[in-house]
């Protein structure tokens, strides 16, 4: 359970973000050294404001949409994240239609249940105060931006040893 976990690594990111997929690339290395101290949530915060009511304008104008297919069926979320995150480069030209298509999720674009959860995931960068991604909670402590994982490694060594 996340709450059981000594290091609770929450990520609010956006699939159109390439520094978003440097964090979600970092990830698997993490839970590797780390396998029974990490565990990780990810929060959908498109900078889009087709879904999201805290961005002026539409930053990344796949974002959503991407959120949306990825939400769209939990147990097929961690591969569809990845094929994603994979596919950036591809969006213009319909990758995110063709992975919706692969992965069954093509009627998820209008779901009104899916949207509502990309948005209350969004409305959980309100208290944490986002405003750009990645960003990413370490039991409460907020890192913007990329860091090397050596970094990661040395705030997760210093929750471990109790500073």
């Amino acid at each position: 359970k996340f709450s059981d976990s000594p290091i609770r690594i929450t990520v609010f990111s956006d699939f159109q973000c390439p520094f978003c997929k440097v964090v979600a690339e970092q990830m698997p290395e993490l839970i590797r050294r780390y396998p029974k101290s990490v565990s990780i949530q990810y929060m959908f915060y498109p900078l889009d404001n087709k879904c999201n009511s805290n961005i002026t304008g539409r930053f990344h104008d796949h974002a959503c949409d991407a959120a949306y297919i990825a939400a769209c069926d939990e147990k097929k979320f961690p591969e569809v994240h990845d094929e994603i995150f994979a596919s950036q480069d591809k969006f213009e030209s319909g990758g995110l239609t063709d992975i919706a298509k692969k992965h069954g999720l093509v009627g998820c674009l209008e779901n009104a249940d899916i949207k509502n959860k990309v948005i209350q995931a969004v409305n959980q960068g309100t208290k944490f105060n986002i405003k750009s991604t990645p960003t990413i909670i370490v039991n409460g402590r907020k890192i913007e931006g990329t860091i090397p994982a050596n970094q990661f490694f040395a705030i997760f060594e210093d929750i471990l040893n109790g500073k």
